[in-house]
């Protein structure tokens, strides 16, 4: 609702369901497909596909998991299962597969856990929950750079696969290099935050999170008896090379979803309930990927300066904790104290008697 609303700023924003309808959505400029949950019949896909072909530009926003967040809670535990949307041929074609697995990362944001204080009331607890990986943006193409944090939910890795010299690919997102995957299926449950992988393990290295594809794709249905989902069409109605055109996959449809209060008023998307933390760059890479898709580079947004992120090095901190608490707590004492005695010299030297 959020990213719908900011969007119809600048568009006019329709949702719905595609029917099987070939030319249904030949009057848009860019199509979202966020975080689908079902399996997309052979004519949905043709819609999807005849649309690309014809130079429209597509954002897929898809999980590689159905790994179901309510109910870790409601039972303490889950199962992720990979998502079969029927749409992993359809990806291969154009050059892109979502991996079905979970990313690790360790630099990511906290899960809250309702825990009994010493006083018998509730109150909750934030963990690291390698889970929720935070993106920092290093990439310097006009959608992802200069971006804030980004907040994800049991991402998945996607890799880019065959070779179309007319199609270019762009890594747009990477997790950070202290990561590590887990294979699916895979039980996940609330007592793995006392069990956070070890860090010697986080060593899988930085993996693809979004891709950019532009140029000319191929139809996925060139050379297919089209007539067996269509009868009213034949094999030569199909266009089999695209014009020029531009799709974005993002292997976590959660990074478009915001949170809806108990009386049903939406939060900005980006919005974390458990640390009620804003990741704006969710909403900033979602306006960032539906101007460059509708050739909008006007409308993106214009920053004066280079936002760099310095992260703190996991490895040097955990070593050297003593250190830095020393440092960070005596040294401002000492200086205090130095700058008084320095004070109290000056004004006895002016003052005093001789």
């Amino acid at each position: 609702m959020d990213i719908s609303t900011v969007l119809s700023e600048y568009y006019t924003v329709k949702t719905g369901k595609l029917g099987g309808r070939p030319g249904v959505l030949d009057g848009f400029k860019a199509v979202i497909i966020a975080k689908p949950m079902q399996k997309f019949s052979e004519q949905d896909k043709f819609v999807i596909d005849q649309y690309l072909m014809k130079g429209g530009n597509v954002m897929w926003l898809l999980d590689g998991t159905d790994t179901n967040l309510d109910s870790l809670f409601i039972t303490s535990s889950t199962i992720a299962l990979p998502q079969d949307n029927n749409l992993d041929d359809m990806l291969f074609q154009y050059g892109v597969r979502v991996n079905k697995n979970l990313l690790l990362d360790k630099f990511s944001s906290a899960i809250g856990i309702t825990m009994q204080g010493h006083d018998g009331k509730p109150y909750i607890k934030n963990y690291p929950w390698y889970y929720f990986p935070v993106i920092v943006s290093d990439n310097k193409h006009v959608i992802s750079k200069y971006l804030n944090y980004i907040k994800t939910e049991f991402v998945s890795t996607i890799d880019t696969v065959g070779y179309n010299k007319n199609v270019k690919k762009t890594v747009l997102l990477k997790s950070s290099e202290y990561t590590m995957n887990d294979p699916i299926p895979a039980r996940i449950s609330l007592e793995q935050v006392n069990h956070m992988p070890a860090d010697n393990e986080m060593h899988g290295g930085r993996k693809n999170l979004a891709i950019l594809a532009e140029g000319k794709f191929t139809s996925i249905f060139k050379n297919r008896p089209i007539e067996k989902y269509f009868p009213d069409l034949r094999s030569s109605d199909v266009i089999e090379e695209s014009k020029p055109a531009k799709m974005i996959v993002i292997s976590d449809g959660d990074i478009i979803r915001n949170e809806v209060s108990q009386d049903g008023k939406p939060y900005p998307i980006g919005f974390d309930r458990f640390t009620r933390h804003v990741f704006k760059g969710n909403k900033e890479l979602i306006l960032n990927a539906v101007n460059y898709l509708c050739d909008d580079g006007g409308l993106m947004t214009i920053r004066s300066r280079e936002l760099k992120m310095r992260l703190l090095n996991h490895d040097k901190v955990s070593k050297n904790r003593f250190l830095i608490q020393l440092i960070n707590v005596l040294l401002p004492v000492l200086l205090i104290l130095i700058f008084g005695m320095i004070v109290l010299f000056i004004r006895k030297k002016k003052y005093g008697k001789k």
